[in-house]
């Protein structure tokens, strides 16, 4: 199968063709290879003095060099490996965002209460002793009876602004899987072809 030296193409068989190789980082000699290393010299490995190494495609996809347009792209060197199939997230890598919080609880509440024994009545204390005549004389009836009374409070809320809650951390340190839905194909790249003019 005729090609340009160095071009790499998908083939769906489970081989290289002849004077075509997988894309595995395979280690080659540069005595046998010479006009392929002066293609790719040592961007994908070797010593550069007696071996290089193919493109390793196993398990990655090709992507272009240089830096893309889009704010917050970097630059991407050839035979440089980028990218994590697998990737933790931590707090750092969150929105900022708020919890919303809410707490019940049961507030005790003591009341006392004492025995009526004055006759007007007093500002901000309790009900006073109202008198009833007794012939001549004033017998106080105090404004108290034994039986247990009941007294219903409205509803009452409390301010919590300025305290500090902590919140039990939620969640694992899992990994969620970061890979695009792929098919697997194999990479194979022309060893011995035509070799590529420049412009």
């Amino acid at each position: 199968m005729e090609g340009t030296m160095a071009e790499i193409r998908l083939f769906a068989g489970n081989f290289a063709p002849k004077t075509w190789a997988l894309c595995y980082g395979q280690t080659l000699a540069i005595s046998t290879n010479q006009a392929l290393f002066s293609l790719l010299g040592t961007t994908y490995g070797g010593n550069g003095v007696t071996t290089f190494q193919l493109p390793d495609f196993r398990g990655r996809i090709p992507v272009g060099t240089g830096s893309g347009q889009t704010v917050g792209m970097g630059t991407i060197t050839s035979g440089q490996k980028a990218g994590i199939e697998n990737v933790t997230l931590f707090e750092n890598n969150l929105p900022a965002h708020v919890h919303q919080v809410s707490i019940s609880g049961t507030l005790p509440l003591t009341v006392s209460k004492s025995v009526a024994d004055k006759s007007t009545v007093i500002d901000g204390l309790s009900l006073a002793a109202p008198a009833r005549s007794a012939g001549r004389a004033k017998t106080p009836t105090l404004g108290y009876n034994s039986q247990t009374g009941s007294i219903s409070l409205n509803p009452a809320s409390i301010d919590l602004s300025g305290m500090t809650l902590a919140l039990a951390p939620v969640g694992n340190t899992i990994a969620h899987n970061n890979l695009q839905p792929a098919l697997g194909l194999n990479y194979i790249i022309c060893l011995q072809g035509i070799y590529p003019s420049r412009n």
